[in-house]
């Protein structure tokens, strides 16, 4: 007699009641005489089930994990598209691509673009001879053009004009939008070199363009449009804080100034609410992109694949974590003035400072009033010059 107790048949955990004379004698079973009931035959039949249910298992997680990935890569590509997109149509490998796909043999037109520079004996700036020798911003490169040959049609003045544009705006140093004078480059840098991360390779390419800066820049514009049509604030937000942190970066002043017009009418003229929470946090995804696209030294689709991943992961666990965020409010309020003067050194004039305003207290109508301050201390000719004035920095 078959036993009622569930076992598998064909990978499955099936009832023998519901089984054939014909299965009967294949399955599993207590009955007398059956074939399995010879040790040997049950403990293959029993590793057999074994391997079936372990191969049963493997299928279902490899299952979950292909549908976890998918889930993972749509989640990604909502929410980090712009920071990731952005930062790596400004990576310079692309650009590199782009200019030699574009290279070939110099024409008479790209000679007369580059005239002072060959004619000059150190080279008018070298590799940034094109900010200073006059010849290759849009409107002075087509007066250079048409200086070749009067006996040349208009149809090839453009044709070589539109050549040797397209040439050097696929290179690593653009074009510049206008022509300025060496020394006064050189004052620029002497000046401004003292700022984090200004230096003459970032000034030269704030007052230049390239084709991926054109390409990124517009590629943004488009998406604001589209996304303004549908009413998306969080998207617009998105986009708007990844053009802010991409164009101070790649000191790209077409994405600036795109994204300056694009705040300026959708904010001003379509009077939409700024989502200032996903503005920022699409900003610290994008830094994050651009400091892993200027480290990572793989071939570009593997870097772009990384930081894909680790961006997903930095935006879910660093960025959307609920922890960090509580863990920075409540840091915030913790510092106050009251805590401050007990870490100051003593003696220092920061010390008796918090002394003598009681910083860290609440505000009485006394605090109104600048007090008086004894001879020889450090504070008594500043302190003299202030009128009526609340000191006290601290929440009440």
């Amino acid at each position: 007699m078959i036993s009622k107790k569930k076992f598998r048949f064909k990978g499955k955990k099936v009832d023998p009641s519901v089984l054939s004379d014909e299965d009967i004698k294949d399955v599993t079973d207590h009955s007398e005489g059956n074939q399995l009931d010879k040790p040997e035959e049950k403990a293959k039949q029993k590793l057999l089930n074994i391997h079936q249910l372990q191969l049963d298992n493997v299928v279902d997680m490899l299952g979950g994990a292909v549908n976890q990935a998918k889930e993972s890569v749509k989640k990604t590509g909502k929410n980090i598209s712009g920071a990731v997109m952005l930062p790596a149509l400004g990576d310079v490998t692309l650009l590199r691509y782009l200019g030699e796909m574009a290279s070939s043999a110099a024409t008479k037109y790209d000679k007369a673009l580059d005239r002072l520079y060959i004619e000059s004996p150190k080279g008018l700036g070298g590799s940034y001879h094109r900010l200073f020798d006059g010849g290759h911003d849009l409107v002075s490169a087509w007066k250079r053009v048409g200086e070749v040959s009067v006996d040349d049609s208009f149809v090839e003045q453009v044709s070589g004009y539109m050549s040797a544009i397209w040439k050097d705006v696929t290179t690593v140093r653009g074009l510049p939008f206008v022509t300025v004078p060496k020394e006064s480059f050189d004052q620029w840098v002497d000046r401004f070199s003292v700022l984090p991360g200004v230096n003459r390779k970032y000034l030269a390419d704030l007052i230049s363009f390239d084709a991926m800066e054109v390409i990124s820049s517009t590629l943004s514009v488009l998406g604001i449009v589209f996304f303004l049509n549908k009413g998306d604030q969080e998207k617009i937000a998105r986009i708007l804080g990844s053009m802010g942190v991409t164009a101070i970066a790649s000191a790209n002043p077409l994405m600036g100034i795109a994204m300056i017009c694009s705040c300026t009418y959708a904010y001003g003229i379509k009077k939409m609410e700024v989502d200032k929470k996903e503005m920022m946090k699409s900003s610290f995804s994008t830094l994050f992109s651009i400091s892993m696209f200027s480290v990572l030294g793989f071939p570009f689709l593997i870097n772009f694949v990384i930081i894909l991943v680790l961006g997903r992961c930095f935006s879910e666990y660093v960025i959307d974590n609920k922890k960090i965020h509580a863990l920075v409010v409540s840091s915030k309020e913790s510092l106050s003035l009251a805590k401050i003067k007990d870490i100051m050194p003593k003696g220092s004039v920061f010390t008796e400072l918090f002394q003598q305003q009681n910083w860290g207290r609440k505000n009485t109508k006394e605090d109104h009033e600048v007090p008086k301050q004894p001879k020889g201390s450090r504070l008594a000719g500043p302190m003299a010059k202030l009128k009526k004035i609340d000191l006290n920095w601290q929440k009440s």
